[in-house]
């Protein structure tokens, strides 16, 4: 057993090295992994010893819950969040970011908050972006960061993985929309109970759950307006809910074009 003044080294009949040390409350701190030379084990007892001097004090030990463990306490816990954004949060984690997405490349989710690294997170998006699509792969990256950022504000990581460049940026293409001819013949083939809310659509611009959730003490046809002020959506589960929408721009009053007012 070779002392020094922070901690110890000692070299394994394997002829690796372990270094640990010991906190001032008496708990002793063994390095995660075992190291090649005693060089190496010594920078690691360096490091630790900067860290704590600079009042970081972190326990490596913190880091050993797994993704899966810690990000379902992560949504659990988070306060304030509409239904349908739980919903598509947990879709996340389910399908895209603890799951195995490749072969070569392990479940995030049985992964220890320790053992993530930079080029683990690199990986697991080179396979997103293979299996699934890059706005899948960009949406997924930016939850996982969001996750990592807390963990590391909870003290059990030291520095977050995400570190792709522009990882969390979506790759649109460009996107078609109909002519003024084309609307009108969709709107002549559905019901005729359904054909104004094709032409708010395409007129007026709503989304279809400010469409579903419209009544009619929400439309002024003497002032040509429409007020916005609700949204209707169908959870996973089934569930058909109402909400407000999502922020203080999505509350708005809409001009209704005169050839939307004469249908």
């Amino acid at each position: 057993m070779g002392n020094r003044q922070f901690g110890s080294l000692r070299k394994l009949p394997s002829g690796r090295w372990q270094a640990r040390y010991q906190t001032v409350d008496g708990r002793r701190i063994t390095a995660r992994n075992t190291f090649a030379t005693k060089t190496d084990a010594s920078l690691w007892l360096d490091r630790n010893r900067a860290d704590r001097a600079s009042g970081l004090r972190f326990d490596p030990r913190a880091g050993d819950v797994r993704l899966g463990d810690y990000s379902r306490d992560w949504l659990a816990q988070r306060v304030g969040l509409a239904e349908r954004t739980r919903e598509i949060y947990a879709s996340q984690l389910r399908l895209h970011i603890l799951p195995v997405i490749d072969d070569t490349v392990p479940a995030l989710g049985r992964v220890k908050l320790g053992d993530l690294t930079p080029a683990l997170v690199r990986a697991w998006y080179r396979a997103l972006q293979n299996q699934r699509s890059q706005s899948v792969a960009a949406k997924a990256y930016t939850r996982l960061r969001q996750i990592l950022t807390q963990a590391m504000n909870d003290d059990r990581i030291l520095k977050n993985p995400c570190r792709i460049e522009r990882g969390g940026v979506e790759h649109h293409s460009e996107q078609r929309f109909a002519t003024l001819e084309e609307l009108y013949l969709l709107a002549a083939e559905v019901p005729k109970r359904y054909r104004g809310l094709v032409l708010m659509a395409g007129l007026a611009g709503l989304r279809q759950g400010e469409l579903f959730a419209l009544r009619r003490g929400d439309v002024d046809l003497i002032s040509q307006t429409v007020s916005v002020v609700r949204k209707r959506l169908r959870l996973e589960s089934g569930l058909v809910i109402e909400d407000a929408p999502k922020t203080e721009q999505g509350r708005r009053m809409v001009s209704i074009p005169m050839p939307l007012v004469r249908n």
